[in-house]
């Protein structure tokens, strides 16, 4: 066995802003239920929490990015194939929004539906919430693969940088909104937040692979390709069960 200083210097120079990440985070994700029950009152916390647990989707959704995200992105970049670096977030924002856009006018369009059935139409103002939280949904590809190729890629300062920013941003406008707009407002301080999330992430990427709006809007003819393979594959299955 041997220590390698170097080695160790450069995984306790991730670590540092990994762990810093994770707290930031912490922070985030908790901070708005608090304010709301300083400036109001349980039944507010309890209406936040009630439209914000529908999107849960979303969470899921962006576990399961990370799961894939990382390990991919840290391959492509060890093998210095910087172009397939670039083709795979390319790739991954353009599908992730053909299966998220859905799933936000789902929310939006169903919010009276999912109150009433679901919580017995307890919180009137739900539907309400839920309509604005539901845009959340377009933020979270671009956040999360942005941050999965900046991780891969060893640059995990930019993401630590990137959610202290927010994390400062949400509290200032959750203190402020809340207070004049009520839960409404801290919604609002959530939306903004996380775009802003999106937006220094998507820049730090840009800056990464050099990747264009353009070329990002072509990858559509890969996802008619990947329909048609699975057309035909699917045909090809029901005749051979005919058979």
């Amino acid at each position: 066995f041997r220590c390698d200083r170097k080695l160790m210097a450069r995984m306790f120079d991730f670590g540092k802003y990994t762990m810093g990440s994770g707290a930031s985070s912490l922070v985030y994700e908790r901070a708005d239920n608090f304010i709301i029950a300083a400036y109001l009152d349980p039944a507010a916390v309890a209406l936040f929490n009630a439209a914000r647990n529908f999107l849960r989707v979303f969470d899921f959704y962006r576990q399961g990015l990370a799961l894939i995200a990382f390990p991919a992105f840290a391959r492509l970049h060890s093998e210095r194939r910087q172009q397939d670096l670039r083709a795979l977030y390319e790739k991954g924002i353009f599908f992730s929004n053909l299966l998220l856009v859905p799933v936000v006018l789902a929310l939006m369009l169903g919010a009276d539906f999912l109150f009433e059935v679901l919580l017995a139409g307890r919180y009137p103002e739900g539907p309400k919430i839920l309509r604005w939280f539901a845009l959340l949904g377009l933020f979270v590809s671009w956040h999360s693969i942005g941050e999965g190729l900046l991780f891969g890629m060893g640059e995990s300062r930019y993401p630590f940088w990137t959610r202290l920013v927010a994390t400062v941003a949400s509290l200032a406008l959750n203190i402020v909104l809340v207070k004049k707009f009520g839960v409404i407002g801290a919604v609002c301080a959530t939306l903004t937040s996380f775009g802003l999330l999106a937006a220094i992430s998507t820049y730090f990427v840009r800056k990464q692979v050099k990747f264009t709006l353009g070329s990002m809007l072509r990858r559509r003819h890969d996802a008619v390709n990947f329909v048609q393979r699975m057309r035909k594959t699917f045909m090809q299955k029901r005749e051979s069960n005919s058979e």
